[in-house]
């Protein structure tokens, strides 16, 4: 690719679905980590069950049980909390990135077979020439069709810098 424009544009459409795994995994760290999170609390301390009206009688104090000691289970809670905040920190991150790569996407309304081409080469990282194979057309003519979508992408994305400026 010698166009810096067409360049950008791959290197764009890279960053988005880079972008688009990175959310999906962030979003599912996130939820273990909430998960463990509750895991941890929900076993509170908590005084012993009373299990008859006799018992009751003999029942002393407000003692608490719990199945790990109450400062290790503060600091690993913290350290959960921690570890959520960071996560959805580079979520906002990676969201930012997909947003801005999102928005030229569909401003620049590609055809489904654009949208196709798009898919293959930078979400399934398929070669041009394995991409010609794929569609049985000649590795040139996948090029051609490349090229017209970054040129396409490049438009759209400076048309957007453009508004974005003078708004």
């Amino acid at each position: 690719m010698k166009d810096p424009a067409a360049a950008l544009a791959a290197y764009d459409l890279t960053l988005h679905f880079d972008s688009l795994r990175e959310l999906c995994q962030l979003s599912e760290k996130i939820h273990e980590t909430r998960r463990q999170l509750a895991a941890l609390r929900s076993p509170s301390p908590q005084s012993p069950r009373i299990r008859s009206k006799a018992e009751a009688k003999y029942q002393r104090g407000t003692r608490v049980y719990t199945d790990e000691p109450l400062l290790t289970a503060i600091e690993k809670s913290e350290a959960l909390q921690a570890e959520i905040s960071a996560l959805e920190a580079q979520y906002g991150t990676a969201a930012l990135s997909f947003s801005r790569t999102a928005s030229i996407l569909s401003a620049a309304s590609f055809s489904p077979y654009e949208l196709g081409l798009i898919y293959d080469r930078h979400a399934s990282k398929l070669s041009p020439i394995r991409m010609a194979e794929k569609r049985h057309y000649s590795y040139q003519t996948i090029y051609r069709h490349l090229a017209e979508i970054y040129a396409k992408w490049a438009k759209t994305a400076n048309t957007l810098r453009l508004m974005r400026k003078n708004a």
